[in-house]
């Protein structure tokens, strides 16, 4: 789902008691005052799987402000076949790492 879908609340809402998690994305790539407001909201009543954002804030910076139950990590594209860069994968792992 995406977070900018105005009729949000209301998918989720339709849709709730028949998932697990919801996996929330974000195509319009903004994360302001609006967006923050409507995930404090949703999170503390939905299981939410955040699968944007990581370029503004790190993974443990979400869990800090945000109630949520995890990540949906995607990798890079394929550079050339076969081969892919896990680098920013890395980066966020290494940020939830627990020592």
């Amino acid at each position: 789902l995406d977070i900018s879908d105005p009729d949000l609340e209301n998918v989720m809402a339709d849709v709730a008691s028949e998932i697990d998690f919801f996996v929330l994305e974000n195509r319009k790539n903004t994360f302001g005052r609006q967006e923050k407001t409507l995930l404090e909201k949703i999170s503390k009543r939905y299981p939410i799987l955040l699968s944007f954002g990581f370029e503004e804030f790190s993974p443990t910076e979400w869990l800090k402000n945000f109630t949520l139950s995890g990540f949906a990590l995607k990798g890079s594209p394929e550079e050339t076949v076969g081969l892919k860069d896990f680098t920013d994968l890395a980066d966020i792992l290494e940020d939830l790492e627990v020592e």
